[in-house]
């Protein structure tokens, strides 16, 4: 199949959204199947690239307003791309203002997939211009792919569009994560210190960046933050008024993070609203084997574990219990020990990589079959 991506963001940049677009692009393409991307740039120009047998044309970006990149120059590569690169099915993910917008100007009647992440939870008035593009995008797809059932159950949008979603979670492949580089993880350690815990992700306000660092700033905890955003210079103050205990590490090369991880004592996900709705650094920090402590953030996030005892879940926004369940992780290593074989298991049962890409690659067949017999 030829397949047209369009999503927000591609790497450098960090996030679950991310990191699931690349996972899906790159391995359909390694399936053989054609792949183009559009995406946001991190400059004021446009650029095309082969990435890993996936065509990536990242489109110029002039800032970004309530996170939403601005890309003028997306909807003629929308253009371009639908008449050059003739896909077959188009998938996009949301939320995605923009790009929604383009594909309601400028998209055709050939078959679209819709990645849906998760809601709009607080910029109420982008909600409100939002929710109408929103549901005519969602009206008009063939399917509606969400990562869990839990989320297509807690969601008030999908609950309008259940009988065309499908549920297909992340999967990921441990053996990227259990050789790290030896002198890396060293490096890592001497900068991080003993026993620090690891924050990874974009630095919005949904990730409960601020209780985190509430929680680690009357104890003696030590912490590594890894990502970038809007509040890197709240994350940056902590760690100049912390006396060493916490670092910021800015964005780090995929190459290097499962060395981060095993220099790590544990990952924390302090989410605080439903915007949080899956949450793949868990997988990472399994395949990785460090324990987790985790916000019981949305139902998505907490579907993760399936019950399994693989995380130490914590109330959003519960500054005390963050501190407390970070404290245990750290102090008892019997714990520590149940949890990553808990979530060692989780995987190999319900995450295998391959899996993910059979079930995606039988949503897109469908979708495609859908609109043939129309």
């Amino acid at each position: 199949m030829r397949i047209l991506q369009i999503g927000k963001y591609w790497f450098p940049q960090r996030g679950g959204m991310e990191t699931l677009l690349q996972q899906y692009a790159e391995g359909l393409a390694a399936r053989g199947h054609a792949v183009r991307v559009l995406v946001s740039a991190a400059s004021s120009e446009d650029s095309f690239e082969q990435a890993r047998g996936v065509q990536l044309w990242r489109c110029a970006r002039y800032g970004e307003v309530a996170s939403v990149p601005l890309c003028p120059s997306l909807p003629g590569a929308l253009r371009r791309s639908l008449v050059q690169f003739d896909p077959e099915v188009v998938h996009l993910h949301l939320p995605n203002p923009l790009a929604a917008a383009a594909w309601l100007a400028f998209g055709d009647d050939r078959p679209l997939v819709v990645t849906y992440h998760s809601d709009i939870v607080r910029q109420q008035a982008l909600l409100r211009l939002w929710t109408p593009w929103r549901d005519r995008l969602l009206a008009r797809a063939s399917l509606i792919h969400a990562t869990s059932d839990a989320l297509i159950e807690s969601s008030p949008v999908l609950s309008h569009f259940s009988e065309r979603c499908r549920a297909i979670p992340p999967g990921i492949d441990p053996a990227a994560w259990n050789s790290p580089d030896s002198e890396d993880v060293q490096r890592f350690a001497e900068r991080i210190g003993e026993d620090a815990f690891l924050f990874v992700g974009r630095l919005v306000y949904y990730k409960g960046v601020d209780i985190l660092m509430e929680a680690v700033r009357d104890s003696d905890l030590r912490l590594a933050v890894c990502g970038d955003g809007p509040l890197r210079g709240l994350v940056e103050r902590a760690a100049a008024e912390s006396s060493g205990r916490v670092v910021c590490l800015g964005d780090v090369q995929a190459a290097r993070m499962p060395a981060l991880f095993a220099a790590s004592k544990g990952l924390v996900l302090p989410s605080v609203a439903p915007s949080e709705t899956f949450g793949v650094v868990q997988l990472e920090a399994m395949a990785a084997g460090i324990p987790l402590v985790v916000s019981r953030a949305s139902a998505g996030v907490v579907s993760v574990h399936r019950g399994a005892d693989s995380a130490l879940f914590v109330q959003p926004g519960d500054v005390a219990g963050l501190r407390e369940a970070l404290l245990r992780v750290r102090d008892e290593a019997g714990l520590v020990s149940s949890m990553v074989a808990a979530g060692k298991q989780l995987l190999r049962e319900s995450y295998a990589p391959q899996q993910q890409l059979d079930q995606l690659e039988a949503l897109l067949t469908e979708a495609v079959g859908r609109s043939t017999a129309a």
